[in-house]
């Protein structure tokens, strides 16, 4: 039993220090010079996925008591998650299904399953 213990604890050792082989490629640098190397930096531009810039500009609508404005927030949901609240200018707004008043946020149709967030300013 000991030699089966011995084995596996010598092949866990070997794997372990496997990992630390240089293997060739280009980033294996040796230990001295990675101590003092400056970290490699990388950009990443990440934008919001969105249908369009609104075309007329945001303007402030009452509903529950509350004025809300458009923001840059879009949702692709299916249309059993929300349900309308309020109509305003003849533009239905919604809520999710789960949200009572005071809303957490409205949302606007903007196309099929898509929606714009409304957020509440005061």
């Amino acid at each position: 039993m000991k030699r089966i213990y011995g084995a596996a604890l010598a092949l866990c050792s070997l794997l372990a220090l496997s990992g630390c082989k240089d293997v060739g490629l280009d980033e294996n640098v040796p230990v001295e010079q990675a101590r003092v190397r400056p970290p490699k930096l990388e950009a990443v531009w990440i934008t919001p996925e969105s249908p369009g810039e609104p075309e007329e500009p945001a303007q402030a609508v009452a509903v529950a008591g509350s004025q809300w404005v458009p923001v840059a927030q879009w949702h692709t949901l299916p249309g059993r998650y929300v349900r309308q609240v309020a109509s305003v200018d003849g533009r239905p707004l919604y809520a999710f299904v789960w949200d009572e008043a005071p809303y957490s946020v409205l949302l606007s149709p903007e196309g099929a399953g898509q929606y714009r967030e409304y957020r509440r300013i005061h």
